[in-house]
């Protein structure tokens, strides 16, 4: 767990909300849930009517390929009630939306009645994240931003290969890579 990428996130969606870009907020592998509770307190502490769709498998990686590097099937594995427990004690429970399940399962039924402003990218894997970012990139609203953790993180290579080869040309690049993570604004 990262505080500055923790607050890197929080940063940038302060930026959205400041901003008015249209959407919910969307982050795609959850964890421990820390990143999706600082996000929901943003939105509370801003009074947004935003909330933040926290997906995850809660079971650990649910696939890898040849591009994930040394990460098997079930690493990095958080039972759901650690981040249920932490969407408690935060206050946040109206602000937070917890989706479970394979992101190609539960994805296109999120963004077939959503817009999201914000996306954050932890899913470690490549397919998992190719996957979103190419469904994810052109439904979008002018001024969203996604962001990207592992990027470049030797123990997840299959991130920045995913990023590297989407087409982003409607995006522009926010940040220099600050603690292998990457933001995103689109055009």
């Amino acid at each position: 767990m990262n505080p500055q990428r923790t607050l890197l996130c929080m940063e940038q969606l302060k930026n959205v909300i400041k901003q008015k870009i249209p959407g919910d907020v969307l982050e795609l592998g959850v964890g421990f849930g820390i990143t999706s509770v600082a996000l929901a307190k943003v939105i509370k502490e801003n009074n947004s009517n935003k909330k933040v769709y926290a997906c995850d498998t809660f079971s650990g990686l649910p696939s890898v390929c040849e591009h994930d590097g040394d990460l098997k099937v079930g690493d990095i594995y958080w039972e759901i009630k650690h981040i249920q427990e932490r969407i408690k004690e935060g206050g946040v429970e109206n602000q937070i939306e917890i989706v479970q399940g394979k992101i190609e399962n539960t994805l296109p039924g999120l963004v077939r009645d959503r817009k999201f402003s914000f996306v954050f990218f932890d899913m470690d894997i490549y397919s998992s994240t190719k996957f979103a970012l190419n469904l994810l990139s052109p439904l979008l609203p002018q001024g969203a931003i996604i962001g990207f953790h592992d990027y470049g993180f030797k123990l997840c290579p299959g991130i920045k290969k995913a990023v590297d080869e989407t087409d982003m040309s409607g995006f522009f690049r926010l940040n220099i890579l600050q603690k292998e993570v990457l933001f995103f604004k689109k055009s």
